[in-house]
């Protein structure tokens, strides 16, 4: 899978077993200026960090066949860089910001 994404706007990947997750998750961050990329499993979250860079990663924990804190460890095997990790119940509270 391979998406080609607009390098002036921001990548995001949405990342849930769950579609109504992701698409709730979708409609909280439609903006015209941001790519936003989904991945409904860890295994398919892998091929597309494999091909593509994202600025923000929004990633469930619970998710069968690989979950999200094996999809965490696989890719800080290729990459490293700071991140932090918010509780899902936060995520309706997130507003869009100028």
């Amino acid at each position: 899978m391979v998406f080609l994404l607009e390098s002036n706007k921001l990548n995001i990947l949405v990342i849930d077993d769950e579609w109504n997750m992701r698409n709730l998750i979708r409609l909280y961050l439609s903006n015209p200026e941001w790519n936003i990329i989904e991945a409904e499993s860890g295994l398919q979250a892998i091929k597309v960090f494999n091909v593509n860079q994202f600025h923000l990663v929004i990633l469930d924990i619970m998710m069968p066949e690989m979950d999200g804190w094996e999809v965490c460890k696989e890719r800080r095997k290729k990459v490293t860089y700071p991140s932090c990790s918010l509780p899902q119940s936060l995520i309706p509270r997130i507003k869009y910001m100028d």
